[in-house]
């Protein structure tokens, strides 16, 4: 496609995360820049970029070819203003191109560590690794870990900016008020647990889990919304046949005293029920092909528990699993035991708390980036 009027950013990204905090950062720097700025995210497939979220302008594009020739051309196209490298893979031809044309570049470092040659690319260069860094005219680090490695890598300490987690920011997911207190009464003072996007294979192990956490919690409520709506018959089935007392929102059945499970299967609900619930187990992680981004109940305030499967959102899973705000699991016999223990209100706050603070931070961190790099746009005319 053509470039755009005025002011262009690259954002150059390896992953689904990285696509969607560029995207983010977008939105964030269109709400403080005086002029129209366009985003070229380059990278894998481009993701569906979440409803509720206003983005700036974006165009995605693959990633052009780590060859002089064809960063050379890719450059003289899309003239940007300003380089942003999320990628974790350093590529020579497009990183020296992108130097020598004078545009400001900056590297984006979100994990401990420190960034890699791409696996195109050869080790046959001693240092090379340290020559690439000392092209970025700033690197921001995650943590003092991430900087402590960066240094060792070569980068020199005033380039070096510890700017806190850049953690994709999820739209906060509404809910109806009125329902919300209409639910909280029904409910009342019984322990509530949340399974969301489960999936039909993963019932049995939710069925294992609530009943041995039903030992320590009495009258142990679960609010279960199926990955599915469709599959919601064959569940209700398959819970009342392991003798659970069963109501369906959809189908109107009211959330009684003796209610065991509660099927949440009417759509554009999940704000309600992250709301009401302290500890949210994320389906499709134990037996399926990952779930929804954990960050959402992380948002609203409560602890998570997952399975192994945490594709597409593995970097967002590692965040909250190193500020303990997320438990994995591997069965439903171990799902059960971690029940027990976030059912205490205590344990459940402290990790919903970690959550929160973790969410917070990503936002401060990426707001203040898209202000650092608003500044620097101020001073380069638009091409």
């Amino acid at each position: 496609p053509p470039r755009p009027p005025g002011q262009l950013v690259w954002c150059q990204t390896d992953n689904a995360a990285q696509q969607q905090l560029a995207a983010q950062l977008s939105g964030a720097m269109a709400a403080q820049a005086n002029t129209d700025i366009t985003f070229l995210i380059t990278g894998p497939t481009p993701i569906a970029e979440p409803a509720g979220r206003d983005y700036g302008a974006v165009i995605h594009q693959p990633t052009p070819p780590d060859l002089r020739g064809a960063a050379h051309t890719f450059l003289q196209h899309w003239r940007p203003n300003l380089v942003l490298w999320f990628s974790d893979k350093l590529l020579p031809a497009l990183i020296v191109e992108t130097k020598s044309t004078g545009i400001a570049i900056y590297l984006l470092v979100q994990k401990r560590g420190k960034p890699t040659l791409s696996p195109n690319n050869t080790t046959w260069m001693p240092g090379l690794t340290k020559v690439l860094l000392a092209q970025f005219d700033a690197v921001y680090a995650e943590d003092n870990a991430t900087a402590a490695a960066l240094r060792l890598a070569g980068v020199l300490l005033p380039k070096i900016d510890i700017a806190g987690p850049f953690t994709p920011d999820p739209p906060l997911l509404d809910c109806n008020n009125h329902e919300r207190t209409d639910m909280a009464q029904a409910i009342g003072p019984r322990p509530v647990w949340l399974a969301v996007g489960a999936s039909l294979s993963e019932i049995s192990a939710l069925i294992i889990a609530h009943k041995h956490a039903s030992r320590a919690a009495h009258r142990l409520l679960l609010l279960l919304a199926p990955a599915s709506p469709q599959a919601a018959p064959a569940i209700v089935d398959m819970l009342r046949k392991a003798g659970l007392e069963v109501a369906c929102r959809s189908e109107g059945d009211t959330l009684g005293e003796t209610t065991e499970i509660y099927l949440t299967d009417a759509a554009g609900e999940l704000g309600l029920w992250y709301r009401l619930s302290p500890v949210t187990f994320m389906g499709g992680t134990l037996t399926g092909a990952g779930g929804r981004d954990p960050y959402e109940p992380a948002a609203l305030g409560s602890a998570i528990l997952t399975g192994p499967q945490t594709q597409p959102h593995k970097d967002n899973y590692r965040v909250l699993s190193q500020a303990g705000a997320c438990r994995m699991v591997y069965s439903g016999e171990d799902l059960g035991r971690a029940l027990e223990t976030l059912l205490a209100p205590d344990k459940a706050a402290l990790m919903a708390h970690a959550a929160w603070d973790i969410t917070s931070q990503g936002a401060a961190a990426l707001n203040q980036l898209a202000a650092t790099c608003a500044r620097r746009l101020e001073g380069t005319p638009p091409k």
